[in-house]
């Protein structure tokens, strides 16, 4: 899927859900009709991230930094930045926690 593909995509899946959402928020009763639009919205939001578009570059480093104010990710192709994450303390603690999910199964390999 392209970045346009995607992009369009996930408009097309975040405005209903976000109306589903103020819809519930406003309504005295739960509806099961809402409930499984905001659900089947979000897993297809998980799918497209997990997937991310066909044209993505893979990052040739990334750098944590810390200014004593935010957590931030820096992804860098060749020199060049391209893409500046922020995290929270307890995203940051969990982004650890995945990574060395992930990286220990292959330090043997």
């Amino acid at each position: 899927m392209t970045r346009d593909g995607a992009d369009t995509l996930r408009t097309r899946l975040l405005n209903p859900r976000r109306d589903a959402l103020a819809q519930l928020a406003e309504a005295d009763v739960l509806d099961g009709g809402l409930l499984q639009l905001i659900a089947g919205a979000g897993a297809a939001l998980t799918a497209l991230d997990a997937d991310g578009p066909a044209d993505t570059e893979v990052a040739d480093r990334v750098v944590l930094a810390d200014d004593g104010e935010a957590i931030r990710l820096f992804a860098y192709i060749g020199a060049n930045p391209a893409a500046v994450v922020d995290l929270s303390p307890h995203r940051a603690i969990a982004l650890a926690a995945e990574l060395l999910r992930a990286s220990l199964p292959r330090i043997d390999r």
